[in-house]
């Protein structure tokens, strides 16, 4: 997925990381040095993950850091990268919502605000934060399921990084293994684009990690943390 010249709300700065050329280091450091973007989730025992930063963009952060101070190490928690072969795609795992009468789509633009509320690590009804989602649905892959009175059952998006994220399913829909149909059908749409899913699972996120095993996702070599850091929230 190749980056977007349009540009996106300055809040979700820290979801946009990574960047994949060098021309849009200056963007990316514009982004960054804006305070609204620090500590995006308003939530303080969340921290900022780094995943294939390069050295320009982690002079930005250690610049940004210096202004604004930083958590000390022992609060920084551990994030773990995974993905999954082409070939280990589960077909069964995806043909599930099929089976309890549920439709493969995608996200409208309208339904920012949907996803928004349902993603619990964020903050909901701020405008920033919709238009940022808004971002991903238009520019980037999703997939969603929907029932048949088109109301949306689960959903997840990539950020433009390709990093795979917000994940939901109705509590109504949950343990029936809508999730796992969900992200490995996004994984299925991210490789048709020639692109490589993955996506970061918090260490001590036990849940997660034992559907990430069931689905027969890999940890990747990389997959620690490579810099981690989370600036106090200004303002």
């Amino acid at each position: 997925m190749s980056s977007s010249s349009e540009a996106w709300p300055s809040i979700w700065g820290p979801i946009f990381y990574i960047l994949r050329e060098d021309k849009n280091d200056a963007l990316f450091r514009k982004m960054v040095l804006n305070n609204d973007v620090i500590d995006w989730t308003r939530n303080k025992e969340k921290s900022l993950f780094i995943y294939g930063v390069t050295e320009t963009q982690k002079s930005v952060f250690d610049e940004v850091a210096q202004m604004y101070g930083r958590v000390p190490l022992g609060e920084v928690l551990e994030g773990k990268t995974f993905s999954i072969q082409k070939d280990d795609i589960n077909e069964a795992l995806i043909e599930v919502p099929t089976m309890k009468q549920l439709t493969c789509s995608t996200l409208r633009l309208d339904e920012a605000v949907l996803v928004q509320r349902r993603w619990q690590h964020i903050l909901a009804d701020d405008p920033d934060i919709t238009a940022g989602i808004e971002f991903c649905i238009k520019n980037f892959p999703n997939i969603c399921l929907r029932n048949d009175k088109r109301e949306v059952i689960g959903h997840m998006l990539t950020a433009c990084n390709g990093e795979m994220l917000m994940l939901n399913v109705t509590e109504s829909h949950r343990r029936q293994g809508l999730g796992t149909a969900v992200q490995l059908l996004l994984c299925k749409k991210i490789y048709e684009q020639n692109e490589r899913p993955f996506w970061i699972v918090l260490a001590n996120n036990e849940q997660s990690l034992q559907m990430n095993a069931k689905m027969g996702a890999q940890l990747l070599d990389n997959g620690m943390i490579l810099y981690g850091s989370r600036y106090k929230y200004i303002g």
